[in-house]
């Protein structure tokens, strides 16, 4: 009876101890719920100031770059559309005391060609330029240029208008202009005398004789203009505009 009795009251005070256990595991899992809870939204309120902050620093970038450095992108912008070169100036003349002209300068064009490393697409490219100048390719003189070829030492501005459709779909040939240096017939201690040119940055330039003594004034000074280029670095023709005017060289008159 006894033992019955105990065994009983043992079996209850377990009960109560579980019971009080389960409530202690139950308060406990409440507290951590609540603290995850307001830990959770002390996570998110920060999560949420950070992307706010973000916000309105790319709000300020974009305030800056679109009012302030508009300008300077702009510019930078139309300074890579655009390509600035020189317009050669005439060369000036060297007369007699009298007037007769002894040197002067003429416009010349050339047609040159940039080869390709493809055999089968030079051969073609000749015999098309060919075609179009109408002439018989073993016919044709070619001469070094640097990297190029000149196909046409002297080609008329004429030639240069019938070749314009073809020109524009072969980028390989170009026409190159500039002045050549033009002499009267004279005794050959005049032609001494006067001296010679040579072209040096698209310039004319006295290297002897009364060209070099003179060079200052006969060069005069050089134009330059600007036109945009597309994509693959071509102009746009329409484009094309005069920035400065060239100034052509004086006349010498000398003794002889």
């Amino acid at each position: 009876m006894f033992t019955l009795f105990f065994t009983l009251y043992l079996s209850t005070f377990r009960g109560q101890n579980k019971l009080r256990a389960v409530q202690s595991s139950g308060l406990r899992a409440c507290v951590w719920v609540a603290v995850f809870l307001r830990s959770f939204k002390n996570r998110t309120n920060l999560l949420l100031l950070v992307f706010l902050l973000w916000a309105v620093v790319i709000q300020v970038r974009l305030y800056q770059v679109m009012v302030h450095e508009r300008i300077g992108f702009l510019g930078a912008f139309e300074k890579e559309s655009w390509r600035e070169g020189t317009i050669p100036a005439l060369r000036g003349r060297i007369l007699s005391v009298d007037g007769q002209a002894l040197a002067w300068s003429v416009r010349h064009f050339s047609l040159l060609y940039q080869p390709s490393t493809d055999i089968r697409l030079y051969r073609d490219d000749i015999y098309s330029i060919c075609k179009h100048l109408r002439i018989d390719p073993k016919s044709l003189k070619r001469s070094r240029d640097s990297d190029a070829i000149i196909i046409v030492p002297e080609i008329s501005p004429d030639e240069i208008l019938k070749l314009e459709s073809f020109l524009d779909v072969n980028k390989r040939f170009y026409v190159r202009t500039g002045f050549k240096r033009e002499l009267d017939s004279i005794t050959a201690d005049i032609r001494t005398r006067i001296g010679d040119t040579r072209i040096l940055d698209n310039r004319e330039v006295g290297v002897s004789g009364l060209e070099a003594e003179h060079n200052p004034r006969l060069m005069g000074l050089d134009g330059k203009y600007r036109v945009m280029v597309n994509k693959y670095d071509d102009w746009i023709p329409e484009t094309w505009e005069e920035i400065q005017s060239p100034v052509p060289g004086y006349d010498v008159y000398v003794q002889y």
